[in-house]
């Protein structure tokens, strides 16, 4: 027959089970929202950037609960269940801030293309310094 030790060690083993199955979803939801950003961005598709940092904001946030949770019930289980699927997630982590900061330097390359060439396109000289052949200043 059971003993209530018994029935405890259960009930803490079906309560860890589930909040490891939480853990590790919130991680698999993470990593499949990340990889879809990543390949849209490789194959230079035009994304919502504000849908996806809301979904990673969003997992991000039900990721931090599930490892409070996982570490608050058995701190040893969740360093050693968790390290494999953390690994994982930061390599596609590492994939996706490598493609958008490419991103955002193009765009910052092209940002500054246009702001010079307004500029130059204003720019009728009125302010500027002339310098004849001879190094003076006009």
């Amino acid at each position: 027959m059971w003993n209530d030790r018994d029935t405890e060690a259960n009930a803490a083993q079906g309560e860890l089970r589930i909040i490891l199955n939480a853990f590790i979803n919130s991680v698999e939801r993470l990593e499949e929202v990340l990889e879809h950003e990543t390949i849209l961005l490789k194959q230079h598709k035009p994304i919502a950037l504000y849908d996806f940092n809301h979904k990673k904001s969003h997992g991000l946030l039900e990721f931090s609960r599930a490892m409070i949770a996982l570490r608050a019930l058995d701190p040893a289980a969740a360093d050693s269940t968790a390290n494999a699927p953390l690994i994982r997630l930061r390599s596609k982590l590492n994939e996706n801030l490598t493609i958008l900061q490419t991103h955002l330097e193009a765009v910052g390359a092209v940002a500054a293309s246009i702001a010079r060439a307004i500029q130059e396109h204003d720019s009728d000289g009125t302010y500027s310094q002339s310098i004849n052949t001879n190094g003076r200043q006009r």
